[in-house]
């Protein structure tokens, strides 16, 4: 079934998207290191959607890992050959990019945007699996320093 192993593969990434802010221009938001609560959710044909929906998580992000975001996207895109280069295109507070995967033998285009709404909270989407499509939503907030 193409649907699960759609999810397998946007899922997968969620961790990563959910942290991916690359180096904004002086004129766009950035995200501010510290402990960020991210809230999923997953709109899709699949009761594997319902499950994966609704998840909450706390990441740490530090400056280093803020500045090395769309490096550390690209890299986790093109392991295994997984995931073509992706093509990146930044509006503002926003970056989009598009790139095509392989989950076992099937292929499919994936779309995202990561939003900067202020130093303090993101938004990222992930959709996946054309007309099967699948979308992920990432909603981060920062609540606090990191611990230890």
């Amino acid at each position: 079934m193409r649907v699960p192993v759609i999810l397998a593969a946007v899922t997968a990434l969620a961790g990563t998207l959910a942290l991916t802010a690359c180096s904004a221009p002086a004129d766009a938001a950035e995200l501010k290191p510290g402990k960020y609560e991210i809230k999923t959710s997953v709109d899709g044909p699949s009761q594997l959607a319902a499950m994966a929906s609704g998840q909450t998580q706390t990441r740490c992000m530090t400056q280093a890992q803020i500045d090395g975001m769309r490096s550390s996207l690209e890299a986790k895109l093109t392991a295994k050959g997984s995931c073509e280069a992706p093509k990146f295109e930044r509006d503002g507070n926003t970056m989009r990019w598009t790139t095509q995967c392989k989950a076992g033998s099937q292929s499919f285009e994936q779309v995202a945007e990561l939003t900067i709404e202020d130093e303090t909270r993101f938004t990222s989407r992930v959709s996946a699996g054309g007309s099967k499509a699948m979308t992920l939503t990432n909603k981060g907030s920062r609540i606090g320093e990191c611990d230890g």
